[in-house]
């Protein structure tokens, strides 16, 4: 995950966008997908999910990212 979260570091200040937060997830889509971690792997409980605890871990995350770093003007689809 820290790999992707560079690369889409590297990605925003090359084409110079303002630094944006970034929060890393796994989120598995597949029921049926069996989810083990070793017991000293503590990161993984918090970053790796099933797709039905999205909804909640977005709402944990939301509220540590309450300042704006861009407004709506900045914003070119």
């Amino acid at each position: 995950m820290e790999r992707q979260k560079m690369q889409l570091e590297e990605w925003i200040l090359q084409h110079r966008f303002p630094i944006l937060p970034i929060a890393t997830l796994v989120v598995f889509t597949t029921r049926t997908s069996v989810i083990r971690s070793s017991s000293n792997h503590t990161a993984a409980v918090n970053q790796v999910m099933r797709v039905e605890n999205l909804p909640v871990a977005i709402r944990d995350i939301d509220p540590r990212h309450s300042e704006s770093v861009i407004d709506e003007g900045e914003i070119a689809l």
